[in-house]
């Protein structure tokens, strides 16, 4: 029936890649798969200028909480640096800061632990408030700090500061958004010392006098080394931390003055507080650029188990609706996932171009016929768009992996086309535009085809049935669009070939006739 209605053929063959295209849209957009791993990592942050003592004691009341959970079975500390990068795709970009504070955690069971993760994040936010408190997974693809991110780039720093709370009270409004922060914000507050340079000289006092001894009293002095196994570990001596914990403290502290006479067996010093007064001012945090430009980078972290692109979908259509105005000479961009992901995209289709002219001169080369070029070419397009539809089927999100299952799809099912047509080709009645004989080498070809669908799909199916959320897409991809191109090497390649080697040719029935009729004897003797 196919070959005798060869464009209604083609129609119904045509209409399964077709559906595939249009479900495209429907299809989660998860580019970086996700991983089912029974590992856990906090990141505690403290209000800038904290010590590392109150960080420590913080860090204490989150352990015993953690140590609560039946379902975590170990809990290890770093403070005041990152912890060690154990997967391959988390940073390492914390160290020396007092207030900060990581924890790796292991579970139970991973099948539990996003669900973990998630309750933990709204217990701690409402048990710490005092600390900013991210409870995170681990997660497949290139590093990035933040899943949500904006990127804001400018030459004043007041301007790109007042820009970045604008942009951040936007990202805090999207919906499964649990912490922001911008790189640009008031830092710790700091003691200034307005010296009356008067009573410095009177003292016979540098400004360099006064900033060498508060150094050496609050910083320390480095007065020799321990050596460790290969370690060099430098002794620092200071003033203890009771004699300047408070403004007053520090205020008092005394400077040695060559003019001042000492009594009672005491140094010659003099108290700061003689020289000037002290001042609390909020510093600036720490300028970041990219590629040498000033830039405030906003960043935002999700629930866990919301994809980035769903989030980035609601901050691109409430910008939309309600802009930000940037000043002239101001830019932004959106960073974190989405840069990640459009930089993958890029690398994956730099050499496409160059993969599909030499697909094409295979191809030609195997049929010498540009004709039937073009219909092995049309059999790539449709794989493409069966492999859509079995992800869509099964509702299975398209990212990275099935992209790659996909092109892995491509291969084999052009492979079923090639058998076909090269049969086809080699058969000198089929080669006529005969049906029969076409129909009668299609069906010789089809144990090959089939026995190649059924064991490749037998191939993947366990990768389908683990049920993780790391192969199945790309099983299904590959499985679903294989199996659903046979549809396509039945039914659209033989109508095809049958049209286009008939371009052309003088038809000629009664031979048609004749041949089919000797096939008919031949099968009935």
């Amino acid at each position: 029936w196919s070959l005798r209605h060869k464009l209604a053929a083609i129609a119904l063959a045509l209409s399964l890649p077709v559906a595939g295209f249009l479900s495209f849209g429907t299809l989660t957009a998860q580019f970086f798969p996700g991983t089912d791993r029974d590992q856990i990592y906090i990141q505690v942050k403290m209000p800038d200028g904290r010590s590392i003592y109150d960080t420590r004691q913080l860090v204490l009341r989150l352990d015993a909480k953690l140590r609560q959970e039946s379902l975590i079975r170990r809990v290890d500390w770093t403070i005041g640096e990152s912890a060690p990068a154990f997967y391959y795709n988390m940073y390492r970009y914390k160290t020396g800061i007092p207030s900060w504070a990581e924890a790796l955690v292991l579970t139970t069971d991973e099948n539990k632990t996003n669900a973990l993760i998630r309750r933990l994040q709204v217990e701690v936010d409402a048990q710490f408030p005092e600390a900013r408190v991210i409870v995170r997974g681990i997660d497949q693809g290139p590093p990035v700090i933040a899943p949500l991110e904006i990127e804001l780039y400018g030459p004043n720093l007041d301007v790109l500061q007042q820009l970045g709370e604008q942009f951040r009270s936007r990202l805090d409004a999207v919906p499964d958004v649990t912490h922001s922060n911008a790189s640009l914000a008031g830092g710790a507050p700091k003691l200034v010392f307005n010296l009356n340079e008067e009573k410095l000289r009177l003292a016979n006092l540098q400004l360099a006098d006064v900033a060498t001894t508060l150094d050496a009293s609050l910083r320390g002095r480095t007065g020799g080394e321990v050596l460790e196994d290969t370690e060099r570990l430098p002794v620092r001596v200071r003033l203890e931390e009771s004699n300047w914990a408070s403004v007053d403290q520090i205020a008092s502290l005394r400077i040695a003055a060559p003019g001042i006479h000492g009594a009672g067996g005491q140094l010659p010093a003099i108290a700061l507080s003689a020289l000037g007064s002290p001042k609390l001012e909020p510093s600036r945090s720490p300028i970041s650029r990219i590629n040498g430009e000033r830039a405030n980078i906003i960043q935002a972290y999700l629930t866990r188990g919301v994809l980035p692109e769903e989030a980035l979908k609601y901050l691109r259509a409430d910008l939309a609706a309600n802009p930000i105005p940037l000043p002239a000479g101001y830019r932004m961009k959106f960073g974190g996932d989405s840069d990640m992901r459009d930089t993958v995209i890029a690398q994956i289709m730099a050499p496409l171009g160059l993969i599909i002219s030499a697909l094409l001169a295979t191809i030609v080369l195997t049929f010498n016929s540009w004709r039937l070029s073009a219909v092995a070419m049309l059999v790539c397009v449709c794989s493409l768009g069966l492999s859509l539809l079995s992800l869509a089927i099964f509702r299975y999100p398209f990212g990275v992996q099935a992209l790659i299952g996909v092109i892995g799809s491509i291969g084999v099912s052009i492979n079923a086309a090639i058998i076909i047509m090269t049969a086809l080709q080699l058969d000198e009645d089929a080669a006529k535009g005969n049906l029969v004989a076409i129909r009668s080498v299609v069906m010789n070809s089809s144990r090959h085809i089939i026995s190649t669908t059924v064991t490749t799909f037998g191939g993947f199916l366990p990768l389908i049935l683990e049920g993780s959320q790391f192969w199945p897409p790309f099983a299904m991809a590959i499985a679903g669009g294989v199996l659903l191109s046979t549809i396509v090497s039945f039914f659209l390649v033989p109508p095809m070939y049958a049209l286009v080697t008939g371009i052309g040719r003088t038809p000629q029935p009664a031979r048609n006739f004749q041949i089919a009729q000797q096939q008919w004897e031949k099968l009935a003797s």
